[in-house]
């Protein structure tokens, strides 16, 4: 009896790993004619941003104009780094003339955030020092605290320097705590936050289960999936779980391509994986289109 249980579970398994792999098989398909078609989501992009750009220009009155230049930066915000810090500028111009101090506190903790999101972090410390905090409330003290623990996680994650890893995990977290303690335990930013911690302890179970209810709360094919989708694989990358690891970072990967976002983390680490595993032809024609620049630039921003 024993030996036909056994032998029960094995047959289950060797099941489960064929569909597996006949799903991942599927997926890739898709992604390679995603990859091909990428050139129209791109343009697709530019002639809604060209669409803006025309009404920014014609735009009358200072506070229209800065609405404008806004939507401008938040096209280019994970498209172009270097337009969305030049709208964002604009934005801090227009902010200053029109005395709007809310608004250019605004301004500021977007700033940051950019640079902090691409990686500049001296910039992002710069532009830290000029927002008030006091002045915060409601919203932006939510991105206020969203923007710190961004910033300093990714000093804690990227320095070489002991003392400056070590001060900068304890302020990521500090301002982590207060963002969570300002949202509703549902929210998307919560379940984001509060699965980099358990991820960070090596709770992966536990993070597991925040992710299928953030799973359950983004819409297919945004930018907000594509996120979710990268740190879910990052928890099967702590299980242990390989297939899983590839097939969630393979749908963010589509979802990225499908809205032209340029951060390219999830294409990257698939890559990485599937040139580990001896799948070469599919990670080298990844890579040659990362590094070639034709349809993907590397922003860091999904930290």
């Amino acid at each position: 009896m024993k030996q036909i249980f056994l032998t029960i579970a094995f047959v289950m398994l060797s099941l489960t790993t064929m569909a597996q792999q006949m799903n991942l098989d599927s997926l890739y398909r898709c992604l390679d004619r995603e990859i091909s078609k990428s050139d129209n989501y791109i343009l697709r992009r530019k002639v809604r941003i060209n669409d803006i750009h025309r009404k920014y220009l014609s735009a009358h009155g200072l506070m229209n104009r800065h609405q404008l230049a806004w939507e401008l930066f938040k096209s280019y915000e994970s498209f172009m780094n270097d337009s969305a810090i030049h709208y964002l500028n604009i934005c801090i111009g227009l902010a200053r003339q029109m005395r709007q101090i809310e608004v250019l506190q605004s301004d500021y903790i977007a700033l940051t955030h950019q640079y902090a999101a691409t990686g500049f972090y001296p910039e992002a410390l710069a532009y830290q020092r000029m927002i008030d905090r006091h002045l915060l409330r409601g919203r932006q003290l939510i991105d206020y605290y969203d923007c710190m623990n961004h910033l300093y996680g990714e000093m804690s994650y990227y320095s070489k320097d002991k003392t400056i890893r070590r001060e900068s995990t304890a302020l990521a977290n500090l301002y982590r705590d207060s963002l969570c303690s300002l949202l509703p335990p549902n929210d998307n930013l919560y379940l984001w936050r509060k699965i980099g911690q358990l991820y960070s302890a090596a709770d992966y179970r536990a993070a597991l289960r925040l992710s299928d209810l953030w799973l359950n709360q983004v819409e297919n094919d945004t930018p907000e999936f594509a996120n979710m989708a990268f740190f879910r694989s990052e928890i099967y990358k702590g299980l242990g779980n390989v297939p899983s690891r590839k097939y969630w970072l393979a749908r963010s990967a589509l979802s990225d391509i499908r809205n032209a976002v340029m951060d390219q983390a999830s294409l990257w680490s698939l890559a990485g994986l599937l040139s580990q595993e001896g799948c070469l032809e599919r990670s080298n024609r990844y890579i040659e289109l990362l590094l070639s620049g034709k349809h993907f630039c590397y922003i860091k921003v999904k930290g």
